[in-house]
């Protein structure tokens, strides 16, 4: 597996039981679980569990690299299409701080907004609202032409969003 160029570690500690083991790796956050047993090593084979889908997939052992990197690159496709989704349904156009603040109030999410550079303006949409600025998009879907805060012409179009 490492010569493959997949990061590897081995939990072959005794005093935790595999569910013990199952469920901290999965916290942790680890994509492709390998599951290795005795009878598994008799028969030749090894067991893939995505964390994502919690399939698990019984595999040869000649084939094992080569399901794993497969499984990875599933796993990874499908956090990323799931951010995306989530991303996309919890995004809104605001062109006042009234909207802003209805916005937050219905519901958990990102707003884009214009933003006209000053420092003020950016501090009285985080009084305001608890919104602080994430990130300035290099091509953002909509251009916004006034600041939300002050009403000027907007130098930026900005993500708003809540730390929860």
């Amino acid at each position: 597996m490492k010569q493959a160029g997949v990061r590897v570690k081995v939990d072959d500690d005794p005093s935790q039981s595999p569910g013990w083991k199952f469920n901290e790796y999965e916290m942790r956050g680890v994509p492709v679980r390998v599951e290795l047993g005795p009878r598994d090593m008799e028969n030749g084979q090894v067991v893939l569990v995505s964390r994502i889908t919690g399939e698990k997939r019984i595999v040869h052992q000649d084939r094992f690299v080569e399901e794993v990197q497969k499984l990875l690159t599933e796993t990874h496709q499908e956090m990323y299409d799931r951010a995306k989704r989530f991303r996309d349904e919890n995004m809104a156009h605001v062109d006042t701080m009234d909207e802003l603040k209805a916005f937050l109030e219905q519901k958990r999410g990102f707003v884009y907004a214009g933003w006209c550079g000053s420092d003020a303006c950016e501090a009285q949409v985080k009084e305001e609202t608890g919104a602080t600025s994430r990130n300035i998009p290099f091509e953002p879907e909509v251009r916004k032409p006034t600041c939300l805060a002050c009403g000027e012409a907007a130098k930026h179009t900005v993500v708003f969003g809540r730390a929860y």
